[in-house]
């Protein structure tokens, strides 16, 4: 039991890797149970905190993008002041977006804790293209041109699942495409 209470002290204390061996399950008793039970617990705690940390680096990452096109909005407003209602009317999508990525993180964050989400159909073009509109507006200052290619056949079939994590998704590449372009 000592030994127990001190394996719960360390895990307490932030040691996330401290399991119990398995010379304690073989005991074929509660105590064993207690054990299973304990490094079960511990590996659901450290998967959960590695969980976090991946999203919190993924959040600081994906919050980028719409936090450039804002400065980059900002800064055509204020050198063509004929361009102001076009610069605020992109300020103002981005906003949105990066409105969206909050709900976003917490619709990740319950499916993360095992709640159910609902899935919506979409087509990965359609999603294509709005990511696509929507770095265009960046790439214009790089001198960069971005061109969706794909199926236009109208055979594309319709997808279920999270049309705004897709986006994420291919946003990140196109992002970085354009970045190292």
């Amino acid at each position: 039991i000592r030994r127990i209470r001190a394996a719960f002290g360390r895990l307490a204390a932030g040691d996330l890797k401290v399991r119990l061996g398995p010379g304690w399950i073989r005991r074929q008793d509660e105590v064993a149970d207690l054990v299973i039970d304990f490094n079960r617990m511990a590996a659901r705690l450290e998967e959960l905190v590695a969980s976090r940390d991946r999203l919190l680096a993924d959040i600081s990452h994906e919050l980028r993008s719409p936090l450039a096109r804002l400065h980059l909005a900002i800064a055509l407003a204020r050198q063509s002041p004929e361009k102001e209602a076009q610069s605020l009317e992109r300020i103002g999508k981005e906003a949105d977006k990066l409105e969206e990525m909050v709900s976003e993180l917490l619709t990740l964050s319950k499916i993360e804790s095992g709640a159910t989400t609902s899935d919506e159909y979409f087509f990965v073009s359609e999603v294509s293209r709005m990511v696509a509109d929507d770095a265009r507006f960046e790439a214009q200052g790089k001198g960069v041109e971005i061109e969706v290619l794909g199926n236009t056949d109208g055979s594309e079939a319709l997808v279920v699942g999270s049309g705004k994590l897709i986006s994420r998704a291919i946003e990140n590449i196109v992002r970085n495409a354009l970045r190292f372009s």
